[in-house]
């Protein structure tokens, strides 16, 4: 892989002295865009010119760069969050002038990135987690997907390894982001089958709502896809793909990023 690679150049055409980019740049829409269509057109558009490099040498960048747009994508479509991170934005680069954002907006994009800040508590609304997180003790992060972060656990109390998963975003009682996060873990907790994760439960610890899965350990479907294997292993991994997205289908649930 070149090492002098730029996907936010080579790709989306950001220079170097606007990263990280806002939200609105990397969906390449003028800042505080209020229409919601042109939004959700606008990445649409974008996460179909990263898809193109999907496979191949630069397939981890083209992930990282899908769920970068993913959370943009869920941030301006939901109105809380946009509210929020449009006061935000307003505050570290006034009209145009590309100014160094001040601490609240570089602990905004410390928290996109997955990390709270230094020298502040993880607190509800921040994707980092203390190592004890109830019943649980948090070992490492996973992965991220288009909706939170998904980190490797071990249940105390019955003495396994799990999943959580938490949602990134405004986690406010109100806001449509946690209602699409409960709307998950009410819909894979129908699931009993075995090409589909385990739901174990979903909950709350001081203000964090989670869900947690069995961890299923080995290689992502993105880690199989990008390398050559033999056609009757590719064949057989399409179809326990398909036999889960049949048997979550049958149950009403569409999975609409895969």
């Amino acid at each position: 892989m070149d090492k002098g690679f730029d996907p936010y150049w080579e790709w989306l055409r950001i220079p170097t002295d606007r990263r990280p980019p806002t939200h609105y740049e990397l969906l390449e829409l003028p800042a505080f865009e209020t229409n919601t269509e042109r939004i959700r057109e606008a990445a649409t558009r974008r996460m179909a010119e990263i898809l193109r490099y999907r496979l191949g040498e630069h397939a981890g960048e083209s992930r990282r760069l899908q769920n970068d747009i993913s959370r943009a994508l869920n941030c301006l479509s939901d109105s809380a969050q946009k509210q929020r991170y449009d006061i935000q934005l307003r505050a570290g680069r006034p009209g145009d002038a590309a100014s160094a954002p001040p601490p609240i907006v570089q602990a905004y994009l410390h928290a996109e990135a997955g990390a709270a800040p230094t020298g502040r508590s993880p607190s509800p609304g921040w994707t980092s987690l203390p190592e004890s997180f109830g019943p649980y003790r948090i070992e490492r992060t996973l992965g991220e997907g288009a909706m939170g972060t998904v980190y490797l656990a071990r249940d105390t109390k019955l003495g396994r390894q799990v999943a959580i998963k938490v949602p990134f975003g405004n986690l406010d009682e109100r806001s449509e982001w946690l209602e699409r996060f409960r709307r998950e873990c009410r819909a894979t907790a129908l699931f009993n089958h075995p090409n589909l994760c385990t739901v174990y439960e979903a909950g709350q610890v001081d203000g964090w709502p989670y869900l947690a899965m069995a961890y299923i350990e080995g290689r992502s479907l993105a880690e199989w896809s990008g390398r050559p294997m033999p056609a009757r292993q590719a064949a057989s991994l399409v179809m326990k793909v398909a036999r889960g997205m049949s048997e979550a289908h049958r149950l009403g649930v569409l999975h609409r990023d895969l």
